[in-house]
């Protein structure tokens, strides 16, 4: 939906620009401000770009769909639920295991529902987007209204979807794709492609300030919805090693430590769904603070600030009589 700000500015270059009402361009411009000749905006009219599914082994066609943005799906598929369940673990010593399992559900209007465990299925978050209004739980907590953040629920949506690009980045110009058949899932015709590790340099570089990785291993696949270029269905398993930092030509430096290791997996789904309005069952309302004074101690000099303050202002004490000479 365009701004009020956005219309205005449009009806002040109607008043500049237009020498009779009755102009093709001001009846455009009109049709436009009331939404039914509303222009595509950048990601319709990039959700309309075909992709080719089966040349997804093309570096530039294997970006695009593996980085997707969930909001690009969406435009591209309609009403979805997506289920992942997402797994690193980082071994450097002593080993650190982190597994999301997320839900994103798209509902009707606009509004969808974010919803992510940990690996024994407690609720970590959970956040409901619906009609601007964005309400939010932590660890199974009372859902709060947190009002009308910029871009914080597309952005935990966004967060949810990720973890296809962030682990396929791991592997960067050595992540391959191999076509090998096609399915139907969700009544819809799939390419599948097979996750392979390519020829390429021992050690990807280290990009966002993440550290270089070295794959060692990858396997899984990935079905692609043949029409848009959608994956429907993720399963990954890959491994890599953090090369260990090179030996310091300081003498009294300790010596490099053991090389890291990394484990991902992933598993995901995407499906069609009904449509629904969704919004929270119950919640806690945005809490509001009553005015407070800024000065809340002003008649210690002598302000008044209400009624009920003693004293009110004061008076300026009487000059001092100047010494006698």
């Amino acid at each position: 939906m365009r701004s009020l700000l956005a219309l205005s500015l449009v009806c002040l270059g109607l008043s500049f620009g237009c020498t009779s009402k009755e102009s093709a361009a001001n009846q455009r411009a009109k049709q436009r401000i009331w939404g039914r000749d509303e222009p595509a905006t950048d990601l319709e009219n990039k959700a309309k770009e075909p992709i080719d599914t089966e040349r997804l082994s093309d570096p530039a066609l294997k970006a695009k769909v593996l980085g997707m943005s969930f909001e690009e799906i969406i435009a591209r598929e309609g009403i979805v639920e997506y289920h992942g369940l997402a797994r690193i673990e980082v071994s450097h010593g002593q080993r650190m295991t982190v597994v999301e399992d997320s839900v994103i559900r798209q509902g009707l209007f606009g509004s969808f529902q974010l919803i992510q465990r940990d690996g024994e299925g407690n609720e970590i978050r959970q956040g409901i987007y619906n009609n601007g209004v964005f309400f939010y739980s932590n660890g199974g907590g009372k859902m709060r209204v947190e009002g009308m953040v910029r871009d914080r629920a597309k952005e935990m949506r966004e967060e949810l979807w990720e973890p296809l690009r962030v682990f396929t980045s791991y592997f960067g110009p050595r992540l391959g794709l191999s076509r090998v058949r096609t399915t139907e899932i969700d009544l819809k015709t799939a390419v599948v492609y097979d996750l392979v590790l390519l020829e390429g340099p021992a050690v990807v570089p280290a990009k966002n300030d993440d550290a270089p990785k070295a794959p060692k291993s990858l396997k899984g696949s990935i079905a692609f919805d043949q029409k848009t270029g959608v994956p429907l269905k993720i399963e990954l398993d890959g491994l890599l090693e953090v090369p260990a930092p090179e030996a310091s030509k300081d003498p009294k430096a300790p010596p490099p430590g053991e090389p890291g290791q990394i484990e991902v997996h992933l598993e995901g789904s995407l499906r069609t769904i009904e449509g629904a309005d969704l919004k929270p069952e119950k919640f806690i309302p945005t809490i509001t603070r009553h005015a407070t004074d800024p000065e809340p101690l002003g008649f210690l000099d002598g302000g008044t600030h209400t009624s009920t303050i003693i004293g009110g202002k004061k008076r300026p004490p009487p000059p001092e009589p100047e010494p006698e000479e």
